[in-house]
């Protein structure tokens, strides 16, 4: 029987022990998601996707208290979680026709503001792959984002920041000047 046995196996346990505790100390390498998280939506008869990560929450027949304003858009003021917040239609901001009261609102993630839509059509996991993104240069689909294939069709990814942007120049055109 070799002596040299035993403290191999030391030896080798050793580096182990200290490989596996390396394992634990280096940060982890940051893999990009394979998957996009939507909601599936509806305006006016068409579909469109919103990103999950820009939505706060989701509600259905929220009373809305409508008040005068000079922005069409703006349909009132709501409590959602708490918190009031005032309420867009969605479809007026991207150029389309309201002919009913919007049932759904979405309370917009890191935005003091609501959004509200026709339809709420589920929620879409979808590999990267089955989206496309870049912007429109098409009028109509201003705060559009690119598209992605649905299990039912291909829906248009409404682009929340750009949606965001037309709300503050909207408010910034709409409020008096000895208000602001």
């Amino acid at each position: 029987m070799s002596t040299s046995a035993p403290s191999e196996a030391a030896e080798l346990a050793s580096r182990l022990r200290s490989e596996f505790d390396r394992g634990f100390a280096a940060p982890r390498a940051a893999s990009a998601p394979v998957e996009s998280d939507f909601l599936a939506i509806a305006l006016a008869g068409e579909s469109y996707a919103l990103p999950l990560a820009a939505v706060a929450a989701l509600h259905i027949d929220r009373k809305i208290l409508r008040l005068p304003s000079a922005a069409p858009e703006l349909l009132g003021f709501c409590v959602l979680g708490g918190v009031v917040l005032p309420v867009y239609d969605l479809r007026l901001l991207l150029g389309q026709a309201a002919a009913s009261t919007p049932r759904w609102t979405i309370a917009v993630a890191g935005q003091p503001l609501a959004l509200a839509f026709d339809a709420f059509e589920g929620h879409l996991r979808l590999p990267r792959t089955a989206v496309t993104s870049g912007a429109t240069t098409d009028a109509a689909h201003v705060h559009v984002s690119g598209a992605v294939q649905g299990r039912e069709c291909v829906r248009r990814i409404i682009d929340v920041p750009s949606i965001v942007s037309r709300i503050r120049r909207l408010v910034a055109t709409s409020t008096p000047e000895k208000e602001r």
